[in-house]
């Protein structure tokens, strides 16, 4: 665990999904408890914060939207990726869970703060809503901030479809 930390904490961006997934299993997996965090990242997708911004049961945990906007405004975000675990060791999204990413997805979208992923941590898997939802992996070139591709939504815009967006960078 430590050496993982500390491979993490060298890198300066996540360069990959699969990092992202590691570093929040890291965080979030040995919790006992329901836990909603948020990793700000700047425009080339470098961590600024990761934080556990809301404590829950079991099972449940209640999440404000207009206190994630607050967070990403103050830490001057561009992107966040939202994360929560579930102790009971299943990594499936509830219906409450797509829900709440909408909500939280169209406050960010207000102040120009992208949603890249909402990952849900469980015993043995970490699932990716962009993943589950749309059917395919996001391009490893998005999470490392590659020029020539930019994604302008990652999750979905209805209830249980999303669209994966890849622009092309022209300049």
């Amino acid at each position: 665990r430590r050496v993982l930390a500390q491979q993490l904490a060298d890198q300066p961006l996540f360069d990959s999904p699969q990092m992202v997934k590691d570093y929040l299993a890291l965080h979030l997996r040995p919790l006992a408890h329901e836990a909603f965090a948020v990793l700000f990242v700047d425009t080339r997708h470098r961590l600024l914060q990761l934080e556990v911004m809301f404590r829950g049961t079991l099972a449940h945990t209640s999440v404000h939207p207009r206190e994630i906007v607050k967070r990403a405004l103050a830490l001057n975000a561009a992107a966040v990726v939202l994360a929560h675990n579930h102790p009971s060791g299943a990594a499936e999204p509830s219906r409450a869970d797509e829900l709440l990413t909408q909500t939280v997805r169209a406050a960010l979208q207000l102040v120009d703060v992208r949603v890249l992923d909402h990952l849900i941590v469980g015993n043995g898997a970490v699932l990716s809503f962009a993943v589950k939802l749309a059917g395919y992996l996001v391009p490893e070139s998005v999470m490392a901030g590659e020029r020539t591709q930019r994604v302008t939504t990652l999750l979905p815009v209805a209830l249980l479809a999303a669209l994966v967006v890849v622009q092309t960078v022209t300049g």
